[in-house]
């Protein structure tokens, strides 16, 4: 009794939603889902683009805080270097702990621990840019997502305009 009941709004279902596809649309309906469907293709756009910028302000503030512990360390190696009060031994180390801090501040940035550097110590970021990324999350990629995410939406909204001057005109 309740198999056949089931198989029996299964089967109403399956006419129902076969009797929809089956449906004539015309150009109007058909052009109204696409303009809809470029509106929720932008607000998705959009909401990427938030949670983007979201991430990339997380790393910068990481960064920040990096960078800053970074020149504390640095004036503290140049205060004890000049006033000579502490073993060479200590301060080799106070010296690796900067550089672990300066490839922590480089993945952060560029996603790799040590960048091609330039003649002048500047980083080159042609050559950086051609290496393999050690993490995927950093600030040089997410500038690139947003930039991709900002001309999408550009696109889109554009889309929308020639759909909407489309029905204007033909529809």
């Amino acid at each position: 009794m309740i198999t056949e009941l089931l198989l029996l709004f299964i089967a109403i279902a399956e006419g129902v939603r076969l009797g929809s596809l089956l449906k004539k649309r015309g150009k109007k309906e058909y052009f109204k889902g696409r303009l809809q469907g470029a509106e929720q293709e932008i607000w998705q756009t959009e909401f990427m683009r938030h949670k983007a910028k979201e991430v990339k302000e997380e790393l910068r503030v990481d960064m920040t805080a990096l960078k800053s512990r970074q020149g504390l360390l640095r004036d503290e190696i140049k205060g004890h270097e000049e006033k000579k009060d502490m073993p060479e031994g200590d301060i080799s180390r106070l010296k690796d702990e900067d550089v672990r801090l300066e490839v922590k501040v480089n993945k952060i940035i560029y996603g790799i621990g040590m960048p091609k550097l330039k003649e002048d110590k500047s980083v080159d970021e042609v050559e950086t840019d051609k290496l393999p990324r050690e993490t995927d999350l950093n600030i040089k990629d997410m500038d690139r997502q947003l930039g991709f995410l900002n001309e999408k939406i550009d696109s889109l909204h554009e889309l929308k305009n020639m759909i909407k001057d489309f029905m204007k005109k033909e529809v």
